[in-house]
Protein backbone atom coordinates (compact mmCIF):
# COMPACT_ATOMS: atom_id res chain seq x y z
CA UNK A 1 0.00 0.00 0.00
CA UNK A 2 2.73 2.31 1.16
CA UNK A 3 4.00 1.99 -2.64
CA UNK A 4 1.10 2.49 -3.76
CA UNK A 5 0.50 6.01 -1.70
CA UNK A 6 4.21 6.81 -2.92
CA UNK A 7 3.19 6.22 -6.65
CA UNK A 8 0.21 8.33 -6.42
CA UNK A 9 2.04 11.23 -4.90
CA UNK A 10 4.48 11.02 -7.87
CA UNK A 11 2.06 10.60 -10.41
CA UNK A 12 0.33 13.84 -8.61
CA UNK A 13 3.64 15.59 -8.68
CA UNK A 14 4.24 14.84 -12.21
CA UNK A 15 0.96 15.71 -12.99
CA UNK A 16 0.87 18.69 -10.81
CA UNK A 17 4.53 19.69 -12.44
CA UNK A 18 2.85 19.14 -15.80
CA UNK A 19 0.10 21.27 -15.62
CA UNK A 20 2.18 23.98 -14.30
CA UNK A 21 4.55 23.57 -17.07
CA UNK A 22 1.32 23.89 -19.78
CA UNK A 23 -0.01 26.84 -17.43
CA UNK A 24 2.81 28.41 -18.11
CA UNK A 25 3.09 27.81 -21.94
CA UNK A 26 -0.01 28.99 -21.98
CA UNK A 27 0.54 32.08 -20.31
CA UNK A 28 3.31 33.03 -22.82
CA UNK A 29 1.47 31.87 -25.50
CA UNK A 30 -1.54 34.07 -24.57
CA UNK A 31 1.08 36.97 -23.75
CA UNK A 32 3.14 37.00 -26.88
CA UNK A 33 -0.49 36.71 -28.32
CA UNK A 34 -1.96 39.91 -26.68
CA UNK A 35 1.72 41.28 -27.56
CA UNK A 36 1.55 40.84 -31.06
CA UNK A 37 -2.23 42.25 -31.45
CA UNK A 38 -1.59 45.22 -29.52
CA UNK A 39 1.16 45.80 -32.14
CA UNK A 40 -0.91 45.03 -35.08
CA UNK A 41 -3.35 47.03 -33.65
CA UNK A 42 -0.55 50.53 -33.24
CA UNK A 43 0.28 49.42 -36.77
CA UNK A 44 -2.97 49.72 -38.30
CA UNK A 45 -3.58 52.43 -36.37
CA UNK A 46 -0.46 54.33 -37.77
CA UNK A 47 -1.65 52.96 -41.37
CA UNK A 48 -5.35 54.42 -40.77
CA UNK A 49 -3.59 57.51 -39.67
CA UNK A 50 -1.08 57.38 -42.88
CA UNK A 51 -4.17 56.41 -45.44
CA UNK A 52 -6.29 59.41 -43.87
CA UNK A 53 -3.70 61.74 -44.64
CA UNK A 54 -2.62 60.93 -48.20
CA UNK A 55 -6.45 60.89 -49.04
CA UNK A 56 -5.93 64.96 -47.65
CA UNK A 57 -3.67 65.02 -50.02
CA UNK A 58 -4.79 63.07 -52.92
CA UNK A 59 -8.16 65.14 -52.50
CA UNK A 60 -5.58 68.48 -53.48
CA UNK A 61 -4.03 66.88 -55.71
CA UNK A 62 -6.87 66.20 -57.94
CA UNK A 63 -8.25 69.41 -57.25
CA UNK A 64 -4.97 71.10 -58.88
CA UNK A 65 -4.83 68.38 -61.79
CA UNK A 66 -8.22 70.29 -62.52
CA UNK A 67 -7.16 73.48 -62.35
CA UNK A 68 -4.13 73.00 -63.98
CA UNK A 69 -6.35 71.22 -66.72
CA UNK A 70 -8.88 73.94 -67.14
CA UNK A 71 -6.48 76.73 -67.21
CA UNK A 72 -3.86 74.78 -70.31
CA UNK A 73 -6.99 73.90 -72.15
CA UNK A 74 -8.86 77.41 -71.69
CA UNK A 75 -5.05 78.85 -73.03
CA UNK A 76 -4.66 76.41 -75.69
CA UNK A 77 -8.39 77.04 -76.84
CA UNK A 78 -7.34 81.32 -77.19
CA UNK A 79 -3.94 80.11 -78.86
CA UNK A 80 -5.49 78.15 -81.62
CA UNK A 81 -8.67 80.57 -81.63
CA UNK A 82 -6.43 83.77 -82.67
CA UNK A 83 -4.03 81.23 -84.44
CA UNK A 84 -6.62 80.30 -87.10
CA UNK A 85 -9.15 83.03 -86.68
CA UNK A 86 -10.68 83.86 -90.26
CA UNK A 87 -10.00 86.25 -92.10
CA UNK A 88 -11.98 89.37 -91.00
CA UNK A 89 -14.19 91.23 -93.55
CA UNK A 90 -14.98 94.56 -93.62
CA UNK A 91 -18.23 95.12 -95.05
CA UNK A 92 -18.50 98.95 -95.73
CA UNK A 93 -21.99 99.66 -97.45
CA UNK A 94 -21.76 102.55 -100.09
CA UNK A 95 -24.83 103.72 -99.96
CA UNK A 96 -24.67 105.84 -102.94
CA UNK A 97 -23.56 103.49 -105.24
CA UNK A 98 -26.18 101.12 -104.24
CA UNK A 99 -29.01 103.66 -105.43
CA UNK A 100 -26.74 104.08 -108.56
CA UNK A 101 -26.84 100.47 -109.58
CA UNK A 102 -30.53 100.55 -108.61
CA UNK A 103 -32.09 103.59 -110.21
CA UNK A 104 -32.46 101.94 -113.39
CA UNK A 105 -34.62 99.06 -111.91
CA UNK A 106 -36.75 100.97 -109.94
CA UNK A 107 -37.47 103.40 -112.90
CA UNK A 108 -38.26 100.35 -115.07
CA UNK A 109 -40.48 99.35 -112.25
CA UNK A 110 -42.28 102.59 -111.95
CA UNK A 111 -45.56 102.76 -113.99
CA UNK A 112 -46.06 105.17 -116.46
CA UNK A 113 -48.01 108.57 -115.81
CA UNK A 114 -50.09 108.09 -118.99
CA UNK A 115 -51.51 105.10 -117.68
Amino acid sequence: MAALAVETTETLSTIGQRSRQLGEQFQRETQAATASLEKASTMAHIAAGRLAEESRRSIWSRHLIALATGVTSAILVSVFWLWLAPPIINNQVDVGEIVRQLKPEIAALKPSKGK
